[in-house]
């Protein structure tokens, strides 16, 4: 163990000494939501002891997720394997649990796995009287920057962005991020590649990154210089599109550029780290320990 990981374990012990180490009785899913894309999906973990329980995230949203499946792999295929262990031993179940498929970079079984630990540590909390996140070192800071979404609309993508930036502002907010690519809309229309009343095609990657870059130059002129700009590529662009993309952006000192390309792309990064100095945010499609590493 680290020692921050023996400090944790040492602050459990002394919260429950002369305590037996309580057994897991039940999981359950409780789904959140009215059956759409964005629902979230929560574990509970129930004990032996009278009112211990912990709630952990499980959630695999946005347009494409499998909530329902991984309803399915806590309920089917984790609670047998889990229900009857203490749960004072977090990384054993987690290593019972992934390496119980043999297909382990899995989305939907990650997830389910992640709901279920997060419980443990949510039980692990509440036995030792403070917040997991002391348990695991404590605050690094007081506060974080945060990002709104922002529109840009079809007709005049610079002067709509610009309009409804100024409008998220005055919240008070100091970056925004711009999605490309509805990611429903590219998925349904990538091969099939349907027309736009004005004759283009819908999924057009070259089409994207000109509105795109112009609509930013147009931002950059009429925006104070210290409100941030970030862009959510939702690793659809190709290597070479997605490098020269990178560069282009650099002019526009964004906040962050998310997802460039795809995890099994993910080795271009570097390529384009060595040419540019865009920031780049990474990992929203990762599922996997061994990916962030």
């Amino acid at each position: 163990p680290t020692p921050r990981e023996q400090r944790a374990q040492g602050a459990v012990d002394r919260a429950t000494r002369g305590m037996p180490a309580p057994h897991i009785r039940d999981v359950r899913v409780i789904q959140i939501g009215g059956g759409g894309v964005n629902d979230s999906t929560v574990v509970k973990v129930e004990t032996d002891q009278a009112g211990l329980y912990g709630y952990g995230c499980a959630t695999d949203t946005f347009p494409g997720g499998r909530a329902k499946l991984v309803a399915a792999a806590v309920e089917q295929y984790l609670k047998p394997l889990v229900v009857g262990r203490t749960v004072d031993r977090i990384e054993q179940i987690w290593q019972i649990c992934y390496m119980s498929s043999y297909y382990k970079n899995d989305t939907v079984l990650n997830c389910a796995i992640g709901g279920v630990c997060d419980a443990l540590w949510d039980i692990k909390g509440r036995q030792a009287g403070m917040p997991v996140y002391q348990l695991v070192g404590g605050k690094c800071r007081e506060a974080a920057d945060i990002y709104l979404h922002v529109n840009m609309g079809a007709q005049d993508p610079g002067r709509q962005l610009v309009e409804n930036a100024q409008k998220l502002t005055q919240t008070g907010c100091r970056h925004l991020l711009v999605a490309m690519f509805g990611r429903d809309g590219a998925v349904n229309n990538l091969y099939g590649q349907p027309k736009f009343d004005d004759g283009a095609i819908a999924f057009d990657r070259d089409r994207e990154i000109r509105k795109i870059l112009d609509a930013f130059t147009t931002f950059r002129k009429e925006m104070p210089a210290n409100i941030g700009l970030a862009v959510d590529v939702h690793s659809i662009l190709d290597p070479v599109r997605g490098v020269q993309f990178a560069k282009d952006l650099e002019q526009f000192r964004l906040f962050f550029c998310e997802d460039l390309f795809s995890p099994e792309e993910a080795g271009h990064y570097a390529v384009v780290r060595q040419q540019c100095a865009t920031p780049l945010a990474i990992g929203e499609l990762w599922n996997n320990p061994h990916e962030w590493q």
